[in-house]
C-alpha cells in the first residue's frame, strides 16, 4: 500500500483541517512585527538564563514573550508612576 503524499498539508497532517483552522485564526488576532535591538552581553545572558529557568515551568515560552512581558511591565510602571517609575529613574536621574 502506498502511503499517501503530505506535500502541501503543513500542519494539516498533525492538527488535521480544524487545529489548522484554529491555529491561524489565534495568530491573526495579535500581529506582531519583528524589531531589533543592541543589548550587552551581560543582558543577553541573563536574558537566557532566566528563560532557561521559566521554561522548566513553560516548555512553551519564547524569549521574545520574556522580553515583550518584561518591556510591557516596565512601561506599564512608567505610565502609572512617571517621575516616580524605575524606567524614568534609571534613563532620566542617572548619577
Amino acid at each position: 500500500m502506498k502511503r499517501p503524499n503530505a506535500k502541501g498539508k503543513g500542519a494539516d497532517i498533525f492538527l488535521g483541517e480544524e487545529g489548522t483552522a484554529a491555529a491561524e485564526t489565534a495568530q491573526e488576532t495579535v500581529a506582531k512585527e519583528k524589531a531589533s535591538f543592541y543589548f550587552t552581553l551581560e543582558l543577553l545572558e541573563e536574558l537566557d538564563q532566566t528563560w532557561m529557568q521559566l521554561r522548566m515551568k513553560n516548555r512553551k515560552l519564547t524569549k521574545s514573550e520574556l522580553a515583550q512581558v518584561a518591556l510591557e511591565e516596565m512601561l506599564r510602571e512608567y505610565h502609572q508612576r512617571q517621575e516616580d517609575s524605575r524606567l524614568y529613574q534609571r534613563l532620566i536621574n542617572q548619577s
